[in-house]
């Protein structure tokens, strides 16, 4: 993205085999798209990451990945969550629900694009609606919108997000917009560095991971 416009958008198939796949490929993707676009990596002035809920693998792939360029090139690493992308396209204040597993949830809510109002967490629905009750717009997920209308509690539909990355690209934006110009000195290219450092952006799992490890038995 440049001067807030998206410059080069590549997308990855969705599936299992197709993630992992993608996990192999993310540094040559990166290299590839930055030569498409005509830039170097001295070109880059921030970089931006999912931080989560998603794939534990996944994750944790895109966040060591952007971790290491950032430290390596000397950029500012801005984390976004999923829940702050849904609800920017919805348009805040809204709060975010998703299904999780066992009856439990995903939940957030944002009065507007921005930091969070009430942060994300992984929830029973007791525990939901105590944060959540204050909040008049609600959107959801289809297995969640169900649950919650049996309970009394109406939920728009989820927005539709066609590339994460260039909604999580444009949140960055926002939050760099009036001081990063579009080239950086080395002086500004530090300081933004130090205070939007790499060291500050860690995976958003909410959850522990569905893997039960046995306790191994003396002989």
């Amino acid at each position: 993205m440049e001067s807030g416009q998206v410059v080069l958008e590549r997308q990855t198939a969705a599936g299992a085999a197709a993630r992992q796949e993608a996990v192999t490929a993310l540094v040559p993707s990166i290299d590839a798209a930055l030569k498409e676009a005509g830039w170097d990596k001295h070109s880059l002035s921030c970089l931006v990451v999912g931080q989560g809920p998603g794939s534990f693998t996944g994750i944790r792939t895109a966040i060591v990945t952007a971790r290491t360029l950032a430290d390596a090139l000397m950029l500012p690493l801005i984390g976004v969550c999923y829940l702050e992308c849904l609800a920017y396209a919805a348009g805040a204040p809204v709060a975010v629900v998703l299904a999780g597993s066992q009856g439990n949830f995903f939940a957030a809510a944002y009065s507007h694009a921005s930091e969070p109002a009430v942060d994300p967490a992984y929830v029973a629905l007791p525990e939901l609606t105590e944060r959540l009750g204050a909040w008049v717009r609600w959107i959801a997920d289809q297995s969640s919108r169900q649950l919650l209308a049996s309970h009394g509690r109406l939920c728009e539909p989820l927005p539709e997000l066609k590339n994460i990355a260039v909604i999580q690209a444009q949140i960055a934006w926002d939050r760099l917009s009036l001081r990063v110009p579009d080239r950086l000195t080395m002086e500004e290219r530090k300081k933004l560095a130090d205070e939007f450092t790499w060291r500050h952006v860690e995976p958003l799992y909410l959850r522990a991971p569905s893997v039960t490890v046995k306790k191994s038995h003396a002989n």
